[in-house]
């Protein structure tokens, strides 16, 4: 029997064959570098301006054209915080969430990846798809309301600019 005409041996050629063009997968310990945190102390940092040199330099693409997930900036008061939202506003990258915690004094800086834009896409097809299967009625689909980059505002001074939030027609903060 011939090579050719064996069609395992066929098969097994061609798959080998798409195997060789695919790019090689990046080494893990690269990807999780990406992933973890980044933290950085405000305690000897009294302003904004003078913290922003550190956290543009922090934030910045590695050599491979990745950002940080997150950068975690402790010992933050609330002055503080208020100052880093208005910078990031002004002169931040785009798409960049904050978010400042009163309890613990810290301010998170997140860099949106693909994982993090796309918990608008899936919110809208659910809801569609909850609509279609008859999982809420539509009043109830009337009164969701998806948003994102929106910054939440909490009762004890915290804030918060999540990935994606339903708001419900009539209520103060969202529940989902």
């Amino acid at each position: 029997m011939s090579h050719s005409s064996n069609p395992t041996a066929s098969h097994k050629e061609a798959h080998l064959t798409l195997r060789e063009l695919e790019p090689p997968l990046p080494e893990l310990d690269d990807m999780n570098e990406d992933l973890l945190p980044i933290q950085l102390s405000a305690q000897n940092t009294p302003t904004a301006v003078r913290l922003w040199p550190q956290i543009e330099e922090l934030i910045k693409p590695n050599l491979r054209g990745h950002y940080p997930d997150l950068l975690n900036i402790t010992d933050v008061n609330p002055r503080l915080a208020t100052q880093l939202h208005r910078r990031i506003e002004q002169v931040g990258p785009k798409a960049v969430r904050s978010s400042f915690d009163t309890t613990t004094g810290c301010f998170t800086i997140k860099m949106p990846t693909p994982v993090h834009n796309c918990v608008c896409q899936w919110s809208i097809d659910s809801i569609v798809e909850w609509r279609v299967t008859g999982l809420i009625t539509a009043a109830e689909k009337n009164i969701l309301n998806f948003t994102v980059a929106d910054r939440l505002e909490l009762p004890n001074g915290s804030n918060k600019e999540p990935d994606g939030l339903w708001v419900v027609d009539g209520l103060d903060y969202p529940t989902i």
